[in-house]
């Protein structure tokens, strides 16, 4: 039997289970959706599936309830026993960050030219934050808020799949 098909099989099955904290009123998450290289959403019955090696976007609004300056997001990614793996946060690059007024809304978009996620199913943890004097305040986390399913013609045992390009070279020639 092909084991990579058989897992892939295996992870359509999974039922996530989200969970939601909401540290403060200031602001609030509306939506969040995945989304293929041309923008089209990725949905097949209740989770979406990302081939690996594929690009994909994670795009999330977010509407202010009060005036909110410099704020940012934080995204985490973690496999299917909640080890959190990998982490983004878009507050390292200055350009990434916005102001809001009460009642405006956002859209946020994180967009991955490769994913390297390895088979299986993992969730995406979302936080947003604001700043004040140079000082980030969290408004909200909000653990496992959407699940992506990632599958693959390969089986791997980490979290992360990486595909170098290989070389080899001959160091010496035998006599």
């Amino acid at each position: 039997t092909d084991v990579p098909e058989g897992l892939n099989r295996y992870y359509e099955l999974y039922k996530p289970q989200t969970t939601v904290f909401q540290a403060g009123p200031e602001a609030v998450l509306l939506s969040t959706t995945f989304c293929d290289e041309d923008g089209r959403t990725l949905m097949e019955t209740d989770m979406p599936r990302i081939d690996h090696g594929s690009p994909f976007s994670i795009r999330f609004e977010i509407r202010a309830t009060i005036d909110l300056k410099d704020c940012g997001c934080y995204l985490a990614f973690h496999d299917n026993s909640s080890r959190n793996f990998a982490e983004v946060l878009n507050g390292n690059d200055p350009a990434a960050t916005v102001d809001m007024r009460s009642g405006e809304s956002k859209i946020f978009t994180a967009h991955f030219e490769h994913n390297p996620f390895a088979q299986g199913v993992f969730s995406v943890t979302i936080g947003f934050y604001a700043s004040t004097r140079k000082i980030r305040k969290m408004i909200f986390r909000m653990p496992s808020t959407c699940h992506f399913r990632v599958s693959s013609h390969h089986h791997g045992w980490a979290p992360v799949s990486l595909d170098p390009i290989w070389q080899t070279d001959a160091t010496t020639t035998p006599q």
